[in-house]
């Protein structure tokens, strides 16, 4: 360790460090045309110094760190250029260390003891290859004032589950908004409906005219846009969990070409608030199986492993970008609390390490209080760039089935659409119940596992056996040429068989229970086509030879798709009695939209219901009435267009 003593310490025009140094001095200058160089992982002590930079600091892998007992007016940054750092670290005995210019950190910020005064100069800095974090602050230890928090996204249209990890923001319109000024690669556009921009609500005009951000209404469970940006970003001022999770469509920078799909390009979000420091706690939803949104309250990535929860299942859902066209929902969960996590898309990046500026839902297990609450040492060096009981002996011997949903191109590629998960061992239940996972629904093409009228995307069950039935239900498909792919792991049952059963084209395709199946299909204009109900698999014995479908027998109501994006609903009825039946749509308040008779003549029968009036976003339930008085009734989901 070399150590240098001086009242003042003037650099020359290039002073190379490569070693660690201490610097004891009244100020360090770096003059105009001078240069700072650190070569490698350099360690430079700032003892009861000042780092004067007016000219050039060249970080590289290097940490600087102010230590000492003296107090502000002997530790600071200052100097007319800005000073960007590898690691900056503050480890003082007493008093602090304040930025009077402008400091970047790239890698690590640590305040392991005094106070940094951040004073509205400290930027945490994202890119492609590293996000800057804060380390773990004891106690003793304090970051007051305004502070930087960027977070790089690649060029890709997506929709993304974020926050900004800080307190007493300003306003959405002033951070992610830039204050609509547009600047190459820097902050984003924010849409909605009746946009009047900077004058007014602060939203974008965008040629769909649909809303591009939202937030979780924990009431009806449902996502709700926001209509005004000119809210703070962050809710909350208090410095106790305050950051908001949004639902954010990312077309890029504010460039207005990328309001023209396919155009995309990189940004980066750059979000302005005081940091949270110390355990911050989140309410959750008290009913049981309810939903809540949370925004990682740090800025730095956090090990769920280490996050206190009450009354939550040790789950969480998160958007994965990179899946099917503009992203979709991934579960994760540790039902068996050893810290390795079950994901319900495999090849999802994620894992257990939320990131900064990431957003995620937790699910309440039981009626009554629940919340979650991250200490200071949850915080973790997993930075990811690309996003209770215990188990019997026979852990190993899990099975598992993971059935994937690909889109097949034109030019014969495959993308991953969805993806649903199937575990089966004894000390599961074939009654949904907390070990199972219900299913977040995506933007485009969804694919579940049906179990006691509940949609899942990760089910648990009782070990697999003879006349076992798993029902796939696909949801938001297009006319198009898709691919089912079956990928079995640990079945090892003497003389089970598996098969694929599509109700459209009534035939039974053997599916490998030791290797991967593919299942080549189409969806065209037929109503059984698109029917969220075509597919199933069956499990028999090896004796039973596969049979023929020659009719389906239990009868049917479908409506298809089912969200819908528009006015028209198309539906369906499948081996319903002939004769006369009075049809009525209802609204969520129970109010009648819509009435019409049909004369049913066939096994199979479809019809369209087109209101005169435009149908709002919302739950509706279409009844049946048949001349025996008999009514079937099917809940249906005008939807928001998703498609930005």
């Amino acid at each position: 360790m070399r150590q240098l003593n001086s009242m003042k310490f003037i650099l020359p025009f290039s002073f190379f460090l490569s070693a660690p140094f201490i610097i004891q001095a009244q100020s360090i200058t770096v003059n105009p045309r001078s240069q700072l160089i650190m070569n490698g992982a350099v360690f430079l002590v700032v003892k009861n110094a000042a780092l004067i930079n007016n000219g050039t600091v060249s970080d590289d892998l290097g940490t600087v760190q102010f230590n000492g007992h003296k107090d502000s007016s002997f530790s600071y940054v200052t100097g007319t250029q800005a000073t960007i750092l590898y690691n900056l670290t503050v480890n003082k005995t007493a008093f602090s260390t304040t930025l009077k210019s402008a400091v970047a950190v790239r890698n690590v910020l640590g305040v392991y003891g005094g106070i940094l005064y951040a004073q509205g100069n400290l930027t945490l800095k994202s890119n492609s290859s590293l996000t800057a974090r804060v380390d773990v602050v004891p106690a003793a230890a304090n970051i007051i004032g305004n502070t930087i928090v960027e977070r790089y996204f690649a060029a890709k249209r997506s929709w993304r589950l974020v926050t900004a990890p800080l307190t007493n923001t300003p306003t959405i319109f002033n951070t992610w908004q830039n204050k609509g000024v547009y600047v190459p690669a820097i902050n984003t556009c924010v849409s909605g409906p009746n946009p009047t921009g900077a004058g007014g609500n602060g939203l974008d005009v965008s040629i769909q005219n649909n809303s591009s951000m939202k937030t979780w209404d924990y009431a009806s469970q449902t996502l709700f846009p926001v209509l005004n940006t000119y809210v703070p970003l962050s809710q909350g001022i208090t410095g106790n969990a305050d950051n908001t999770g949004y639902f954010l469509f990312v077309r890029g920078d504010r460039n207005f070409n990328n309001f023209y799909i396919p155009n995309t390009n990189v940004t980066t979000l750059s979000s302005n608030g005081q940091l949270q420091v110390g355990t911050q706690n989140f309410p959750a939803s008290n009913a049981g199986g309810g939903y809540t949104l949370i925004g990682n309250p740090f800025a730095s990535p956090v090990d769920f492993n280490s996050i206190s929860r009450n009354n939550l299942v040790k789950r969480f859902y998160v958007w994965d970008p990179a899946l099917n066209v503009v992203g979709g929902y991934v579960m994760l969960d540790d039902l068996d609390n050893d810290g390795v996590y079950t994901k319900s898309v495999g090849s999802c990046s994620q894992n257990k390490h939320i990131q900064s500026s990431q957003a995620f839902f937790v699910e309440t297990i039981a009626n009554g209080s629940a919340g979650i609450s991250f200490l200071e040492t949850c915080k973790s060096a997993g930075n990811n760039n690309t996003l209770f009981r215990p188990l019997p002996s026979l852990q190993s011997q899990i099975q598992t089935m993971r059935i994937l949903l690909n889109k097949k191109e034109a030019n014969g590629s495959i993308i991953l659409a969805d993806e649903v998960l199937l575990q089966c061992n004894a000390i599961y239940s074939d009654s949904v119940d907390r070990d199972d996972a219900m299913k977040f629904t995506n933007i485009n093409e969804n694919i579940g596992l049906v179990r006691s009228a509940k949609t899942l995307t990760a089910e648990r069950r009782k070990p697999l056996h003879t006349n076992d039935t798993l029902f796939l239900k696909l949801t938001k498909t297009t006319q198009r040429k898709y691919q089912l792919k079956v990928l079995p792991e640990n079945i090892h049952v003497d003389g089970l068989q598996a098969w694929l059963e599509d109700a459209y084209l009534s035939n039974s395709t053997s599916i490998s229970l030791t290797g991967s199946s593919d299942y080549d299909f189409t969806i065209d204009s037929s109503a059984t086509s698109i029917a969220p109900s075509r597919f199933r698999i069956v499990f028999k014995q090896a004796h039973i030879l596969p049979i023929k479908i020659t009719a389906v027998t239990e009868t049917e109501m479908i409506v298809y798709p089912n969200p819908i994006a528009g006015n028209i609903i198309h539906w369906q009825l499948n081996n319903y009695p002939f004769g006369k039946y009075a049809v009525k749509l209802l609204n969520q308040n129970g109010q009648t939209v819509y009435t019409d008779a049909i004369q049913n003549n066939s096994s199979k029968s479809s019809y369209t219901i087109n209101p005169k009036i435009n149908l709002s976003p919302g739950m509706y339930d279409l009844q049946i009435t048949g001349e025996d008085n008999s009514t079937t009734s099917k809940k249906i989901i005008i939807a928001v267009n998703f498609f930005l």
